[in-house]
């Protein structure tokens, strides 16, 4: 199958205050589920990411579909060109 990755992971040494803990631990999480669904895919597009994109910023969410579907467009065209 194909993947798309667009979240790589953005961690950080600010763990002053309970918050930024929980916050970074949370992202950890993401980031081993997304790298154990990466694993089993046997195709992986990972596109350029802005660094404004932001996990939790939902209103964000359709560029980030949009980035993936035009990606998987190109690579699309390119996978079946080379078969």
């Amino acid at each position: 199958g194909l993947g798309v990755e667009v979240y790589k992971g953005k961690f950080t040494q600010n763990l002053n205050t309970m918050g930024h803990v929980a916050l970074e631990g949370f992202y950890l999480v993401v980031y081993q589920n997304s790298n154990y669904g990466m694993q089993v895919c046997d195709h992986v597009i990972r596109p350029e990411m802005e660094a404004s994109f932001d996990l939790l910023d939902f209103s964000k969410a359709q560029k980030l579909f949009d980035i993936g579907y035009e990606k998987g467009k190109i690579w699309a065209k390119n996978f079946v060109e080379n078969e």
